[in-house]
């Protein structure tokens, strides 16, 4: 029986599969890429941010071939913004300059290009083609077993997605129970022309936003589901769509998933933008989640992993698994050709130096350590995604109205409990440990030039705002100037914009720098923002704030019982008026889809023009 063998064997033509078989391909090496679809990016038929740097490096693409590729637009805005059901509060950045090589994409459009580009640089592309197994003999990785018969290798690169089955199948696992996230994934076609209107975008710019949204209720209660949810704008088409720790749902959640879209699809903020859009396709994956802990054995005699399972994708400042998985197989491609070069065998030991090392010393491995903690503070929280989202969304509410009196009546029940106020204080602290900005608040407090900074504010002038820069508040369907906020925050707000602006373009930017070094810059940044009258000025607002809320909370007592003022009257009052809207915008059970699971589902299509 005849035997096909290869230099090289590269499992998924993913971003990273593609990235490996760029990077080897036309060198002398022979790869064949095998792709278990009916095509690359099949089975990722929604859209997504991709981070093309690495494929636009000059040992793998190049940047030509990227410019000339078929995404959907490039990503000129960015934001993140929090939802309670009825407003919104975030920000957002406008700088293309900061989102070098990101692109909003439809993975089924996408993927293909970069495959068919190896195959012309010499890579031998087979789709269609399952592997089922890895092959091997006295302990080395020799091959793969597929749905087509046999393949054999020098070396094996796994770059599966984040399903993970070889990994798991091959007992390649580090964990015995590793986290994913369920992500609900749509696209919903809308004209290029009424995209850039609702999203005030030139034609060929493209915009992406990702929202923590206020958990909703089921049977009266709150679930603790923990949303986030994502919009992205694609040359005539949306892609909407969250993600959800799938240990929450199993543990919270009974219904079907297209509810839990439909609700979100259904909030004001989502619902202005997408009204109208038709559902083009729709579907569920799951998504690696554990980070950098819960990273699979990386390498073997003949074998390296990277990919989705790779554990290197972060979500924080914002979602980027591209990148990441396109890095793993660039360092895989340089990994192999250094060893081959020197005619060495690709080893345990040699993927180690060559391969694994180089990664984790990357910004990505970088990034993938820092933020370890991340995902399990992400997905335990129950107060990230209540409290915190009330009291922001809630506050901006009642203070863009200039009331103190209704802004302390809604806090009460957040600062007066003493459980409401642990809850806050103990969640900030978790959060601030999972993202080690701890050191980084305490040393830029100390520095002697931040401490001058803070006398010197005191004698500069309120700078004219960027308009780079958005400060979102969106409070009754009303797009507000920030600004406008009544003193002490609408100054602070306007004077702190271009150190806000700052330390977003520093976090934002797509660039070699580890985001360890990102977030100790902009906290630094905004630190040296600040006035010393703030330091006297803010505290005192919250104590005011605070004593609002405790008045209030006697003198509604007093109404209740001793002026026996009418139930019906207390509950038409703005803050109640306000509970009780936001209550029915978060009833998860009153959502009724239109169209059924099914129906969606069949809008997912391999071929142009057809249905399933």
């Amino acid at each position: 029986m005849k035997q096909y063998r290869f230099d090289v064997i590269v499992i998924g033509a993913g971003p990273a599969g593609v990235a490996a078989a760029g990077a080897l391909a036309g060198t002398g090496i022979s790869v064949a890429l095998l792709e278990a679809g009916v095509y690359s990016g099949a089975e990722n038929w929604s859209g997504c941010v991709y981070f093309a740097e690495n494929l636009a490096a000059e040992d793998c693409f190049g940047p030509a071939a990227v410019a000339a590729a078929p995404f959907e637009r490039l990503v000129h805005r960015r934001g993140t913004l929090l939802h309670n059901g009825l407003d919104v509060v975030g920000v957002e950045l406008t700088d293309p300059a900061v989102f070098k090589n990101c692109y909003t994409v439809l993975r089924p459009v996408y993927d293909p290009y970069f495959a068919h580009l190896a195959r012309a640089k010499g890579a031998v592309l087979l789709t269609n083609t399952t592997v089922t197994s890895l092959i091997r003999k006295e302990g080395r990785v020799t091959g793969v077993e597929t749905n087509r018969g046999p393949l054999y290798a020098n070396v094996t690169f796994i770059a599966e997605g984040d399903a993970s089955h070889l990994v798991r199948s091959e007992q390649l696992e580090r964990v015995t129970a590793p986290h994913y996230l369920q992500g609900v994934k749509a696209v919903l076609s809308l004209t290029p022309g009424e995209i850039e209107a609702r999203f005030k975008l030139k034609p060929g710019e493209g915009a992406a936003c990702e929202l923590l949204i206020r958990n909703a209720a089921i049977g009266g209660r709150t679930a603790k589901l923990n949303v986030g949810g994502f919009l992205y704008t694609n040359r005539d088409s949306l892609s909407l769509g969250y993600v959800v720790p799938l240990d929450n749902v199993r543990s919270n959640y009974r219904g079907d998933h297209d509810r839990l879209f439909e609700w979100m699809r259904g909030l004001p903020y989502i619902k202005e933008l997408t009204e109208g859009a038709a559902l083009s396709s729709y579907g569920t994956k799951i998504i690696r989640s554990g980070g950098w802990r819960e990273r699979p054995v990386l390498v073997e005699d003949g074998l390296a992993v990277g990919g989705a399972s790779a554990g290197l994708g972060i979500d924080l400042p914002f979602p980027n698994f591209t990148g990441p998985a396109s890095a793993t197989g660039l360092y895989f491609g340089r990994a192999v050709k250094n060893i081959l070069k020197r005619g060495s065998f690709c080893d345990a030991k040699n993927l180690t130096r060559e391969y694994l090392h180089p990664l984790q010393a990357s910004v990505y491995g970088a990034n993938a350590r820092h933020l370890s903690a991340w995902p399990s503070y992400f997905g335990r929280s129950s107060v990230l995604f209540g409290r915190t989202v009330d009291v922001a969304c809630g506050s901006a509410h009642f203070l863009s109205g200039k009331s103190f009196i209704e802004t302390g009546r809604f806090l009460r029940s957040h600062i007066l409990s003493y459980r409401g106020l642990k809850e806050l204080v103990t969640d900030t602290l978790r959060a601030f440990g999972s993202l080690r900005l701890g050191k980084p608040l305490a040393l830029s407090s100390i520095d002697p030039i931040t401490l001058g900074l803070w006398f010197t504010n005191l004698l500069k002038l309120t700078p004219v705002p960027d308009p780079k820069l958005r400060v979102v508040l969106l409070i009754n369907g009303r797009d507000l100037d920030a600004a406008s906020m009544p003193w002490p925050l609408g100054s602070l707000i306007k004077r702190t914009s271009p150190a806000l602006q700052s330390a977003l373009e520093q976090i934002y930017a797509n660039d070699e720098i580890p985001v360890q070094k990102k977030f100790r810059r902009a906290v630094r940044l905004m630190l040296q923002s600040i006035k010393l009258t703030d330091l006297v000025v803010l505290p005192a607002f919250g104590l005011a704030l605070f004593g609002i809320a405790a008045g209030t909370a006697l003198w509604d007592a007093l109404r209740f019982y001793v002026l026996k003022t009418p139930v019906a009257k207390l509950l038409a009052e703005p803050v109640m008026a306000y509970n009780e809207s936001q209550k029915k915008a978060r009833d998860l059970d009153a959502i009724r889809p239109k169209l059924s699971l099914e129906a969606k589902l069949a809008t997912n299509t391999y071929r142009v023009g057809a249905t399933s």
